[in-house]
Protein backbone atom coordinates (compact mmCIF):
# COMPACT_ATOMS: atom_id res chain seq x y z
CA UNK A 1 0.00 0.00 0.00
CA UNK A 2 2.62 2.72 1.55
CA UNK A 3 6.21 1.51 1.22
CA UNK A 4 8.95 4.29 2.14
CA UNK A 5 12.89 3.67 1.76
CA UNK A 6 15.01 6.62 3.21
CA UNK A 7 12.46 9.30 2.70
CA UNK A 8 13.19 12.84 3.53
CA UNK A 9 10.38 14.65 3.72
CA UNK A 10 9.67 18.75 4.15
CA UNK A 11 9.53 21.85 2.07
CA UNK A 12 12.87 22.01 0.46
CA UNK A 13 16.14 21.13 1.91
CA UNK A 14 16.42 23.94 3.80
CA UNK A 15 13.27 23.20 5.46
CA UNK A 16 13.28 19.32 5.83
CA UNK A 17 11.37 17.89 8.64
CA UNK A 18 11.51 14.24 8.42
CA UNK A 19 14.56 12.13 7.67
CA UNK A 20 15.81 8.96 6.60
CA UNK A 21 12.05 7.03 6.91
CA UNK A 22 11.51 3.23 5.92
CA UNK A 23 8.94 1.38 6.46
CA UNK A 24 5.49 0.14 5.33
CA UNK A 25 1.77 0.35 5.78
CA UNK A 26 -0.09 -2.20 5.07
CA UNK A 27 -3.34 -2.88 3.62
CA UNK A 28 -7.16 -3.24 5.92
CA UNK A 29 -5.90 -1.59 8.87
CA UNK A 30 -5.91 1.32 11.13
CA UNK A 31 -2.80 3.17 12.08
CA UNK A 32 -2.52 6.41 14.34
CA UNK A 33 0.04 8.63 13.52
CA UNK A 34 0.95 10.19 16.72
CA UNK A 35 4.12 12.74 17.64
CA UNK A 36 4.71 15.98 19.21
CA UNK A 37 3.66 19.16 17.39
CA UNK A 38 6.06 20.21 14.99
CA UNK A 39 7.39 16.03 14.40
CA UNK A 40 6.36 16.12 10.73
CA UNK A 41 3.05 14.19 11.21
CA UNK A 42 1.33 16.61 8.37
CA UNK A 43 4.56 16.78 6.42
CA UNK A 44 4.62 13.13 6.22
CA UNK A 45 0.82 12.70 5.49
CA UNK A 46 0.65 15.83 2.65
CA UNK A 47 3.68 13.22 1.36
CA UNK A 48 1.48 10.20 1.36
CA UNK A 49 -1.24 12.19 -0.19
CA UNK A 50 0.85 13.59 -3.07
CA UNK A 51 0.94 17.40 -1.90
CA UNK A 52 4.37 17.65 -1.30
CA UNK A 53 7.27 16.03 -3.59
CA UNK A 54 9.61 13.91 -1.14
CA UNK A 55 13.01 16.00 0.09
CA UNK A 56 15.29 12.79 -1.76
CA UNK A 57 14.24 9.53 -1.23
CA UNK A 58 11.11 7.12 -2.72
CA UNK A 59 7.69 6.71 -1.38
CA UNK A 60 5.40 4.99 -3.66
CA UNK A 61 1.52 4.79 -2.48
CA UNK A 62 -0.04 1.68 -4.84
CA UNK A 63 2.94 1.44 -6.39
CA UNK A 64 3.47 4.66 -8.19
CA UNK A 65 4.54 8.54 -6.84
CA UNK A 66 1.69 10.07 -5.28
CA UNK A 67 2.92 13.53 -6.06
CA UNK A 68 2.99 12.43 -9.89
CA UNK A 69 -1.01 12.86 -9.29
CA UNK A 70 -2.50 9.66 -11.62
CA UNK A 71 -5.88 8.97 -12.14
CA UNK A 72 -5.60 5.98 -10.72
CA UNK A 73 -4.03 7.39 -7.54
CA UNK A 74 -6.63 10.31 -7.10
CA UNK A 75 -9.46 8.01 -7.32
CA UNK A 76 -7.75 5.78 -4.94
CA UNK A 77 -6.78 7.94 -1.69
CA UNK A 78 -8.64 10.75 0.05
CA UNK A 79 -6.77 13.50 2.28
CA UNK A 80 -8.52 14.80 4.91
CA UNK A 81 -6.82 17.97 6.14
CA UNK A 82 -7.25 19.34 9.77
CA UNK A 83 -8.34 22.69 8.31
CA UNK A 84 -11.00 23.00 6.12
CA UNK A 85 -12.79 25.75 4.07
CA UNK A 86 -16.08 25.11 1.42
CA UNK A 87 -17.40 26.90 -1.37
CA UNK A 88 -20.21 28.81 -0.89
CA UNK A 89 -22.65 25.95 -1.89
CA UNK A 90 -25.26 23.81 -0.43
CA UNK A 91 -24.95 20.46 0.27
CA UNK A 92 -26.67 19.20 -2.82
CA UNK A 93 -24.43 21.14 -4.64
CA UNK A 94 -21.30 20.29 -3.13
CA UNK A 95 -22.00 16.67 -3.79
CA UNK A 96 -23.20 17.28 -7.19
CA UNK A 97 -20.18 19.51 -8.08
CA UNK A 98 -17.24 17.07 -5.96
CA UNK A 99 -18.87 13.81 -6.11
CA UNK A 100 -18.40 13.48 -10.00
CA UNK A 101 -14.66 13.34 -9.32
CA UNK A 102 -14.43 10.69 -7.12
CA UNK A 103 -15.47 7.39 -9.49
CA UNK A 104 -16.65 5.43 -6.56
CA UNK A 105 -18.88 8.18 -4.58
CA UNK A 106 -21.88 6.70 -3.56
CA UNK A 107 -24.86 9.01 -2.69
CA UNK A 108 -26.51 6.51 -0.56
CA UNK A 109 -23.58 6.12 1.58
CA UNK A 110 -22.77 9.82 1.44
CA UNK A 111 -26.57 10.63 3.18
CA UNK A 112 -26.47 7.95 5.53
CA UNK A 113 -23.09 8.79 6.81
CA UNK A 114 -24.43 12.29 7.66
CA UNK A 115 -27.55 10.73 9.38
CA UNK A 116 -25.10 9.03 11.52
CA UNK A 117 -22.94 11.82 12.22
CA UNK A 118 -26.06 13.75 13.12
CA UNK A 119 -25.24 16.22 10.79
CA UNK A 120 -27.29 19.94 10.57
CA UNK A 121 -28.54 20.37 6.96
CA UNK A 122 -29.90 23.37 5.89
CA UNK A 123 -27.04 25.85 6.63
CA UNK A 124 -25.23 26.80 3.48
CA UNK A 125 -21.76 24.68 3.86
CA UNK A 126 -19.22 27.64 4.19
CA UNK A 127 -21.27 28.68 6.88
CA UNK A 128 -20.94 25.69 8.86
CA UNK A 129 -19.38 25.29 12.42
CA UNK A 130 -16.18 23.95 12.28
CA UNK A 131 -17.45 20.59 13.81
CA UNK A 132 -20.08 20.34 10.96
CA UNK A 133 -18.09 20.86 7.87
CA UNK A 134 -15.52 18.00 9.53
CA UNK A 135 -18.98 15.76 9.41
CA UNK A 136 -19.27 16.60 5.97
CA UNK A 137 -15.94 15.97 5.06
CA UNK A 138 -15.80 12.60 6.77
CA UNK A 139 -18.90 11.83 5.09
CA UNK A 140 -17.95 12.85 2.14
CA UNK A 141 -14.94 11.50 2.15
CA UNK A 142 -16.17 7.58 3.77
CA UNK A 143 -18.86 7.70 0.67
CA UNK A 144 -15.83 7.91 -2.04
CA UNK A 145 -14.96 4.76 -1.02
CA UNK A 146 -11.17 5.10 -1.31
CA UNK A 147 -9.09 2.53 -0.55
CA UNK A 148 -6.56 5.17 1.20
CA UNK A 149 -8.12 7.33 3.45
CA UNK A 150 -5.51 9.65 5.19
CA UNK A 151 -7.61 12.05 8.11
CA UNK A 152 -6.02 14.42 9.68
CA UNK A 153 -6.73 15.34 13.22
CA UNK A 154 -10.73 14.24 12.50
CA UNK A 155 -12.23 14.59 15.42
CA UNK A 156 -10.68 17.35 16.85
CA UNK A 157 -13.85 20.01 16.75
CA UNK A 158 -16.35 17.16 17.52
CA UNK A 159 -18.46 16.07 20.33
CA UNK A 160 -17.40 13.29 22.74
CA UNK A 161 -20.48 11.62 20.72
CA UNK A 162 -19.91 12.29 17.44
CA UNK A 163 -16.48 11.45 17.76
CA UNK A 164 -17.32 7.98 19.38
CA UNK A 165 -19.03 7.50 16.42
CA UNK A 166 -16.14 8.37 14.07
CA UNK A 167 -14.01 5.51 15.93
CA UNK A 168 -16.79 3.06 15.31
CA UNK A 169 -17.27 4.05 11.69
CA UNK A 170 -13.35 3.65 11.24
CA UNK A 171 -13.27 -0.07 12.46
CA UNK A 172 -15.91 -1.55 10.76
CA UNK A 173 -14.54 -0.16 7.76
CA UNK A 174 -10.92 -0.91 8.20
CA UNK A 175 -11.65 -4.17 6.10
CA UNK A 176 -12.24 -2.04 3.29
CA UNK A 177 -10.10 0.97 3.74
CA UNK A 178 -6.58 1.42 4.98
CA UNK A 179 -6.69 4.19 7.44
CA UNK A 180 -4.76 7.09 8.80
CA UNK A 181 -5.36 9.23 11.70
CA UNK A 182 -3.13 11.68 12.72
CA UNK A 183 -4.32 12.37 16.55
CA UNK A 184 -2.24 14.11 19.64
CA UNK A 185 -5.21 11.44 21.55
CA UNK A 186 -2.67 8.84 22.63
CA UNK A 187 -6.33 7.25 23.99
CA UNK A 188 -8.06 7.54 20.71
CA UNK A 189 -5.07 5.99 18.72
CA UNK A 190 -5.01 2.90 21.19
CA UNK A 191 -8.85 2.32 21.31
CA UNK A 192 -9.14 2.25 16.75
CA UNK A 193 -5.51 1.13 15.56
CA UNK A 194 -3.86 -1.73 14.65
CA UNK A 195 -0.55 -0.06 14.52
CA UNK A 196 0.36 3.08 16.11
CA UNK A 197 3.09 4.80 14.67
CA UNK A 198 5.59 7.75 16.31
CA UNK A 199 7.03 10.07 14.59
CA UNK A 200 9.04 12.16 17.10
CA UNK A 201 11.55 13.33 14.40
CA UNK A 202 12.13 16.78 12.93
CA UNK A 203 14.02 20.19 14.07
Amino acid sequence: MIEMKDLYAGYGRKRTVLRGLGGTIAEGHIYGLLGANGSGKTTLMKTWAGALFPVSGRVDVFGSHPADRKADFLASAVYMPDEISFPQLSVAAFERVYGRFRPHFSHEDFGSYLNALDFSFGVRIDRLSTGNRKKLFIAFSLASNPALLLMDEPTSALDPISTSKIEELATELKKNYTIVIVTHNMQQALRISDSTAFFLLGE
